[in-house]
């Protein structure tokens, strides 16, 4: 994916996470304003029971004071009558004004309104007779009693106005908390996404920034380790070919001595001639391994037969300096590799111990299991290196100048290769050293599953 489609995907992304946070901001906000309505709805429920309650309790105290006014004649009974006459008024004109929004609960209010007003208007009347000089009391308590009717009638209708109120109240309490919590199910869901939105935005994020700040420092390193290797390589490629150059010259021009007569001076073009292609040969690996260019084909190796094949190959060069080769390796071991990449590396290691050992020394392959690897081991009794070389010795910045001690000279790019290879086929490389004592190399590859 390219770097522009990351930061698409990543805009992207973050603009879905702020989308679903806001969407549960939303929901947050419709929901606290749904239940603001509903709760004016309930107060308004409250307040139809409530003045239909104080409106009636009203009225029978209205009732109550005449009864008193008629039966005792004082006047204290009445004094209050106009005062709560208008107050039964004002409820009157509340109830209506709270049950408009209904139709059917309107016409309920307004007959029973009407009852109310009609109720007022029987007692006034049973006051304005009681005022006359011809009353009689006993015939206007019986008229007040007979207009009892008209209070049952008004108690049947304040009933039925608040038990359809009270209804209503417990509807609409189930739903808000049906609503509640379905509301709360969404901000929940949506609260949770948008956190593992938020969350996974940061990480890929920071992943991303891990992994650019990691990108550049590797291409920072390669850059370096490039210019590290041409700098070897140039080094390398002068030496032999100005060898050449110059023995050529001598050649050429005829001026050849005891010292340098022809014969010696074209063994010595020979030698670097073959240096050189060495040079070239491992070069050539060098690049097509940064490429990726080399394919890797594993297979299941009897490493035994590898390791016999490998010293057989080397058998005149260690014969030359009087070099006894053992071959220990296990014969059932069995690896999983590349089998010119295993091969390479193990000549490599070999040729080097024959490089470094002296005349009439020993070179012996060991072979060992150890987690789920094969570890093989080829340890000399050569002229052995300091610790702290030894581990560079891999390091593409470092050059051993050291030449074998029969003065051989090598490439410098040997044991990079070979570092190279085995990675390549997941296996691992170390050496362990000490001055005149030998040199050891530590290769593991994959034992098959």
């Amino acid at each position: 994916m390219k770097l522009s489609k990351k930061l698409i995907l990543f805009i992207s992304g973050f603009a879905l996470s702020v989308l679903v946070f806001l969407c549960s901001l939303y929901f947050t906000y419709k929901s606290e304003e749904d239940l603001n309505d509903q709760f004016e709805s309930w107060e308004n429920d409250y307040l139809i029971i409530s003045t239909t309650k104080s409106m009636i309790n009203t009225l029978y105290s209205v009732e109550n004071d005449v009864r008193g006014y008629i039966i005792s004649g004082d006047q204290k009974y009445i004094n209050d009558y106009q005062l709560l006459r208008t107050s039964i008024q004002l409820m009157i004109d509340e109830l209506k004004h709270s049950s408009k929004n209904n139709t059917n609960e309107y016409a309920k209010a307004v007959k029973l309104c009407e009852v109310t007003n009609s109720k007022l208007d029987h007692l006034f009347d049973k006051i304005t007779h009681f005022s006359h000089p011809t009353y009689n009391q006993e015939e206007l308590l019986k008229k007040i009693d007979l207009g009892n009717q008209m209070m049952d009638e008004i108690r049947i209708m304040e009933e039925n106005i608040i038990n359809y109120r009270l209804n209503q109240l417990q509807v609409k309490k189930k739903n808000a908390v049906k609503a509640v919590q379905n509301t709360q199910f969404k901000i929940l869901i949506l609260a949770i996404a948008s956190i593992a939105m938020f969350t996974f935005m940061f990480l890929f994020l920071k992943y991303y920034l891990v992994k650019r700040a990691s990108e550049e420092k590797e291409l920072k390193e390669l850059n370096e380790n490039k210019n590290k290797f041409f700098s070897i390589i140039s080094h390398d490629l002068r030496n032999p070919v100005k060898n050449i150059a110059l023995m050529s010259e001598l050649l050429i021009s005829g001026k050849t001595s005891k010292t340098y007569d022809p014969q010696k001076i074209v063994s010595m073009i020979h030698g670097s001639a073959n240096n050189l292609s060495s040079l070239l040969d491992n070069l050539l690996k060098w690049s097509r391994l940064q490429m990726n260019d080399i394919a890797i084909n594993p297979e299941i190796l009897e490493l035994h037969k590898v390791t016999l094949d490998v010293i057989r190959h080397q058998q005149s060069n260690a014969a030359n300096k009087k070099i006894e080769i053992n071959n220990y390796v296990n014969s059932n071991a069995l690896v999983i590799g590349d089998q010119n990449m295993v091969t390479s590396v193990l000549r490599n290691l070999l040729s080097n111990a024959i490089k470094f050992t002296d005349k009439g020394g020993k070179i012996d392959f060991f072979s060992q299991e150890r987690n789920g690897m094969i570890q093989i081991s080829i340890s000399d009794n050569g002229v052995g290196m300091p610790q702290e070389v030894a581990d560079k010795l891999f390091s593409i910045d470092f050059k051993l100048s050291t030449k074998g001690t029969n003065k051989e000279e090598g490439t410098g790019l040997g044991l990079k290769i070979c570092k190279e290879f085995v990675e390549k086929n997941k296996g691992k490389i170390y050496v362990e050293s000490a001055v005149n004592k030998g040199t050891t190399f530590f290769v593991s590859f994959p034992m098959p599953v």
